[in-house]
């Protein structure tokens, strides 16, 4: 009939990435595979496997597995200090690649915000003049869900993201200042198109992130695209649903697979999906 056509579609969970993250998930967890509230404190390669070391906070010890590969799905400078005797492509990429310190403010509110002329309010709104230095406006928690009246009268929450890498010592400010002080400049900054905030808010809770996303820069891409280059595995057409898109080589040794967003140079989702999936294609192969 009149249905619009399949690639036009928008494909979304009132949850957003949550719901992806939680059913890729069950299987291990149902399995018994999946291990949380754990720290990676070593990764070793040896002749005949992997073995990682891993500080199990409920238990308040250390464990020891073993595999005979593992994707390592770590940041890049995270991974160049937990795996021992790192590969020098992954030291050289903890080296080239610069990240910036990022602020996100998820503000609760209790009730939706006034409405004003013009166009309606988005799930991403970008602020126009944002006072707030590196101010990348707001992401409405509630703006996906399935329920229009929910959608119009439920609580929600306002992510309010603020990125400080061009701002100087943004990183040293990002951990001295309490966090009141970003609470505040993100209530403030959002204050001025909904004067009603204020009062609409219960709570806010602000993360720090020092090192949150590589930042693309010039040579970086390239750099990028000489690591792993190898031949893509035959399993690649079976397992992407016969997909003819530019392969992006994975970066690999005898035993690990590296699987990350910094390995594009650039920290969005669907970034990290596909290296994820490539890495897994190279263990399998």
């Amino acid at each position: 009939g009149d249905a619009p056509p399949e690639q036009d579609g928008v494909l979304t969970w009132p949850e957003g990435n949550g719901w992806l993250t939680q059913r890729l998930a069950a299987p291990l967890r149902a399995g018994g595979q999946l291990r949380t509230g754990c720290s990676v404190l070593r990764i070793s390669e040896g002749r005949h496997g992997v073995e990682v070391d891993a500080y199990n906070h409920t238990t308040e010890s250390v464990e020891r597995w073993q595999a005979p590969r593992a994707i390592v799905a770590l940041p890049v400078f995270v991974a160049a200090r937990v795996v021992q005797q790192a590969p020098a492509f992954l030291r050289e990429a903890a080296q080239r690649l610069h990240w910036a310190p990022w602020l996100v403010a998820n503000i609760h509110i209790d009730a939706p915000l006034l409405d004003h002329p013009g166009a309606a309010p988005a799930w991403d709104n970008v602020l126009y003049q944002d006072a707030n230095p590196g101010g990348l406006g707001y992401v409405n928690a509630g703006h996906q869900r399935l329920d229009p009246r929910a959608a119009l009268t439920a609580p929600t929450v306002l992510s309010y993201y603020q990125a400080l890498g061009d701002v100087p010592q943004g990183r040293e400010q990002l951990a001295t200042q309490p966090w009141t002080h970003w609470a505040q400049a993100a209530l403030a900054t959002l204050g001025g198109p909904h004067p009603d905030l204020a009062r609409c808010a219960t709570r806010v809770e602000v993360t720090r992130y020092g090192h949150a996303m590589s930042i693309p820069t010039p040579g970086t891409l390239e750099f990028l695209s000489k690591i792993g280059l190898q031949r893509p595995s035959g399993m690649r057409k079976q397992l992407s649903n016969g997909e003819q898109n530019r392969w992006l080589p994975t970066p690999t040794t005898a035993r690990l697979a590296f699987a990350h967003a910094d390995w594009s140079g650039y920290s969005v989702f669907e970034e990290a999906f596909t290296r994820g999936h490539g890495a897994g294609l190279a263990v399998l192969a």
